[in-house]
């Protein structure tokens, strides 16, 4: 198995979107990279579950 990198701009995401406004940019990466997982331990990252196709967990 290969690993891949991409380089993304982040999307703009809605402030409405998270409770923390200094999470919109991890958001709009994963939006912007189409990321399936987020992993975390961001307890506003973790209270979205998922964020478009993007399922959010804590690590472990």
């Amino acid at each position: 198995m290969g690993l891949r990198a991409e380089l993304v701009t982040p999307a703009t995401v809605e402030e409405a979107e998270c409770r923390d406004p200094n999470d919109l940019p991890i958001l709009g990466t994963a939006k912007a990279a189409h990321a399936e997982l987020l992993v975390t331990m961001d307890r506003d990252l973790l209270a979205l579950e998922r964020f478009g196709g993007t399922v959010i967990v804590r690590p472990g």
